[in-house]
């Protein structure tokens, strides 16, 4: 695979080349380019799995350059470096799907992970059509690379019943797995989405009959999306009309209903009328732009009867009352002023994807003034996860931006809470001082007491002298020192108690800390 890097400062170029592990990704060759035209040509020539970009540079953005790409049909993931949040630039980059925006300065542990993820997300989608029917379908349904005639006569290869009179039903189905747990983490639902995915697949065959498993698809389209397309076979028999399009309709809905109830998920479910073959791609592209321009959709079923003129949303956000209200940390009226002014979008018809991201980037521009004003970083209190969770989710529902607004709500009442920093530091400590044999991570402590992992490193460096990670270890060897002196609990058993099931890596720390092994030290004592 290959990775390309775009920036106009030659030593930030260089950097990256030189501190990621490019090669224990699986990158095997790092292109550099310092302006637009060089990284289009570099792209042209060559094929490309992820880029860095710097968004800001003299002679053209790196929002620029995701624009060509997005264009022209290109869908690598893109990681967008800078050094100043601009929430028209978020926003932007939001739009145009990149996979991450990266504040600098860089920490390269991090960014390693966030390409790796990049990159599995790339080869998951890529791959994601697991026969060559399934690839067929991508290529003349979303991909437009083949024609009409031509993916008939090869589609005869894997499926030699379907014709130009076929006809089907073009379906998205979109399920939300992502939930609010203990008010500060976004979670999915199920460990193996993939689980969800079959159990999607047999529920679909079970409502929509036997004729749907012979002749119809359902297939990831935008897997960290959760979205499925699926195209449901009309039978000759029945004809397209419209007694058969209720039918389905109803199936529709019992599916929804089902989701709900048994997997105990939210879903939409977006629907055409009957299409012929040649007529699909298009049809497909209809029922994209009404799942963007429908945001109100949780568990129902929307057909392209509901492109209905747009009702102009009215007066704009009072962004003027809602600071005032931030200001006073009434957290409470905050959620209620936005919650009503959500539902009158809805109820004008204007809460599309766009309005909710536009009013998502308006909310966190005022929080943003808010800790700014209190010199306080908004990554010590906002969740890196989190925020990036929202920012790549927020426009695919009402269900996401209300989840959104919990989240805000219970991590800043929180916050607001008399509680001084130096009250949080101290129970911190105690919470560690508690738990130190558990597996608790930076990250854990980050979402229980709102700080950023780094500023973690930061107070127990300066309270303690120490990393956490070597507070940690120095509490359980102390208490491996006193179990070995006061007990005659086993060594091995030791190593398990204090939160090591490695028994030879408890040894070994053991030993770099007093110079001789656990066996050994209960000897001489």
């Amino acid at each position: 695979m290959n990775a390309l890097i775009v920036d106009d400062d030659r030593f930030v170029v260089i950097a990256l080349e030189k501190g990621i592990d490019w090669k224990t990704l699986g990158i095997d060759n790092v292109f550099k380019a310092y302006r637009i035209e060089e990284a289009k040509e570099i792209i042209n020539n060559n094929q490309i799995d992820i880029l860095l970009s710097d968004i800001d540079m003299p002679q053209g953005s790196g929002i620029d350059l995701l624009e060509y790409l997005r264009e022209n049909g290109n869908n690598l993931p893109a990681i967008f470096l800078t050094n100043y949040a601009d929430f028209n630039y978020a926003k932007r980059a939001l739009e145009l799907k990149s996979f991450h925006y990266y504040l600098k300065p860089i920490d390269y542990d991090e960014l390693s992970i966030i390409i790796k993820d990049a990159l599995l997300e790339s080869v998951s989608n890529a791959s994601k059509n697991k026969t060559a029917r399934d690839q067929l379908w991508v290529n003349y349904l979303l991909q437009k690379q083949i024609s009409p005639d031509d993916f008939l006569y090869k589609l005869k290869a894997f499926d030699s019943a379907v014709n130009d009179g076929d006809q089907f039903i073009v379906s998205l189905f979109q399920i939300y797995p992502y939930v609010l747990k203990d008010g500060s983490q976004i979670i999915c639902q199920y460990s193996n989405i993939n689980d969800i995915y079959e159990q999607i697949t047999k529920l679909f065959i079970s409502v929509f009959g036997g004729h749907f498993s012979t002749k119809g698809l359902i297939l990831p389209y935008q897997t960290e999306e959760n979205l499925l397309i699926a195209l449901v076979p009309v039978p000759k028999d029945e004809g397209a009309g419209s007694s058969h399009f209720n039918m389905i309709k109803t199936q529709a809905e019992e599916i929804v209903f089902t989701t709900k109830e048994k997997l105990m998920l939210h879903s939409s479910f977006f629907i055409s009328k009957a299409e012929s073959v040649l007529s699909l791609p298009s049809t497909l592209d209809r029922l994209l732009q009404l799942r963007k321009d429908n945001a109100n959709n949780i568990d129902k079923v929307l057909t392209l009867s509901h492109f209905d003129a747009k009702i102009s949303p009215g007066q704009p956000l009072d962004t003027d009352i809602l600071m005032t209200v931030i200001n006073s940390k009434d957290w409470e009226q905050f959620y209620q002023i936005v919650l009503k002014y959500s539902a009158k979008l809805k109820a004008n018809g204007a809460l599309t994807g766009t309005t909710l991201s536009t009013l998502y980037f308006e909310i966190n521009k005022l929080l943003y003034t808010y800790l700014d004003e209190l010199d306080i970083p908004a990554q010590d209190i906002l969740s890196k996860d989190s925020y990036q969770f929202f920012n790549r989710h927020i426009s695919l529902s009402e269900y996401y931006f209300r989840l959104y607004l919990d989240y805000i709500v219970q991590v800043f009442s929180r916050f607001s809470e008399p509680d001084s920093e130096e009250q949080s530091i101290i129970k911190l400590f105690n919470y560690v001082d508690t738990h130190f044999k558990d597996e608790i991570s930076r990250n854990d402590l980050a979402d229980m007491f709102f700080f950023d992992p780094d500023y973690i490193t930061k107070i127990f460096k300066r309270e303690k002298g120490m990393s956490y990670m070597d507070y940690i270890i120095e509490k359980r060897m102390e208490l491996a020192k006193k179990l070995l002196t006061e007990t005659n609990t086993p060594v091995r058993d030791i190593s398990l108690a204090i939160g090591y099931d490695n028994y030879s890596y408890f040894t070994r720390l053991f030993k770099k800390k007093f110079g001789i092994t656990p066996a050994e030290y209960r000897k001489v004592m």
